[in-house]
């Protein structure tokens, strides 16, 4: 493969550079226009030689970033939930399309070691802010909400899905996602459902809000079935994620509570593990995939559990041993 340089003006060259055409074996030429010292474009000359021998040389293309990101845009509509292409979208026109931008063979970022995430600590309620902020909900239509996201673990989108309440338990099959189009349903995070049992609280509870729930709609003409959620709007129609969102940052304002809604679900996970409740279970009541991301998300919790593990094994031994000298 050879190139030289022509001068067309003062300071401005041509590189012409021959290459062979994969297919047919014929030799064609490749332009590229530059500005600079005669040296430069010797060197711009041997770079773009170099680059198409090893295979990493772009071919030249007039089309823009935004251009680029309305393809990919369109191609990653099948790849992720509705909401997530939404958020996608919203970045890459925002953000990274007026970008000036240079096409590259290869991203450079590949060769660059990620720095650590350092993840933010929780905030989580104490068992004692967790029945005071039950206990402020009781009256007002987020109690149930509050109660499923502490005592229960149930994430946003779960809590506006439900339907299921069995005896002792519920199913979480479903979560709500909130588009431009509207609500929709879909799997839960982990691509599968699961039950979570409940108390015997628990269970009074939900109990009193459905039979609560049926006279409100009665007295609209509307009569409670399997089909409407455990948590709607006043009507019985579904409620919306947002709204939800919404309610809730009035409701913590109001009563002075310095928490998010997904919070509860956190308080939740930290009160089982604290009070000695295996993560695997742990893992399975809140949905996670793996109870690996269980104990990486509240590793905060395990060093009191480790010293209280040391402190079980230590007076087991110490018994076992006292009985030994006994005999």
């Amino acid at each position: 493969m050879k190139g030289h340089i022509r001068e067309r003006s003062h300071g401005h060259w041509a590189i012409v550079i021959d290459v062979s055409d994969s297919q047919g074996g014929k030799r064609k030429q490749r332009w590229h226009s530059f500005k600079g010292t005669k040296r430069q474009a010797q060197i711009e000359c041997a770079r773009l030689i170099a680059e198409l021998q090893n295979g990493t040389a772009v071919e030249p293309s007039r089309m823009t970033v935004a251009d680029f990101f309305e393809r990919w845009i369109e191609h990653m509509r099948g790849q992720v939930s509705p909401r997530s292409h939404e958020r996608y979208a919203e970045i890459a026109r925002k953000n990274l399309a007026p970008v000036r931008w240079q096409l590259l063979a290869r991203n450079p970022a590949d060769a660059v070691k990620p720095p650590k995430v350092e993840r933010k600590q929780m905030n989580v309620l104490d068992t004692d802010a967790a029945v005071a902020m039950i206990e402020a909900a009781r009256e007002s239509p987020l109690f149930v909400p509050i109660l499923l996201g502490i005592r229960c673990g149930l994430r946003r989108g779960e809590v506006v899905a439900l339907r299921d309440l069995e005896r002792g338990q519920i199913s979480v099959v479903a979560s709500a996602e909130q588009t431009e189009q509207g609500v929709r349903e879909k799997e839960p995070k982990n691509g599968k459902g699961r039950t979570i049992v409940l108390s015997a609280t628990e269970v009074e509870e939900l109990r009193t809000h459905r039979a609560r729930q049926a006279e409100g709609l009665l007295a609209l003409g509307v009569r409670l079935t399997d089909d409407h959620h455990v948590v709607t709007r006043a009507d019985g129609q579904p409620l919306q994620p947002r709204s939800l969102t919404h309610a809730f940052v009035k409701f913590v304002r109001q009563h002075g509570f310095q928490i998010r809604l997904h919070d509860l679900r956190h308080s939740h996970a930290t009160h089982m593990l604290a009070s000695g409740v295996h993560p695997k279970i742990a893992q399975e009541r809140l949905g996670h995939s793996s109870v690996g991301i269980t104990l990486d998300l509240y590793s905060h919790v395990l060093p009191g559990m480790q010293a209280e593990a040391v402190s079980k094994v230590d007076a087991a031994l110490r018994a076992a041993l006292d009985r030994k000298r006994k005999c």
